[in-house]
């Protein structure tokens, strides 16, 4: 992550970063609200009412599996998912 994402995130009092946690459910219709999330260290559940939802999951992204099924990846191994024009 960039470190002016990293400085905007930690200067928020709206964002809660939360690690070494799994989401399990998404809760809503036609929008988000709520998350069921698991603490892979302690087996905790709990559910979270809100309206959004970031993850990020880490640094160094494992994709070597996109070209064995078939996903179109770029020059710098990222995944293809619009049109490029």
């Amino acid at each position: 992550m960039s470190q002016y994402l990293i400085d905007r995130v930690r200067s928020s009092s709206r964002i809660e970063v939360l690690v070494l946690t799994e989401v399990i459910a998404l809760h809503g219709d036609n929008t988000l609200r709520a998350v069921t999330l698991r603490n892979k260290q302690t087996g905790k559940e709990w559910t979270a009412e809100t309206n959004w939802l970031v993850v990020c999951i880490g640094g160094v992204p494992h994709r070597h599996w996109a070209g064995e099924v078939g996903i179109i990846r770029d020059e710098a191994g990222y995944l293809v998912t619009a049109p490029t024009s």
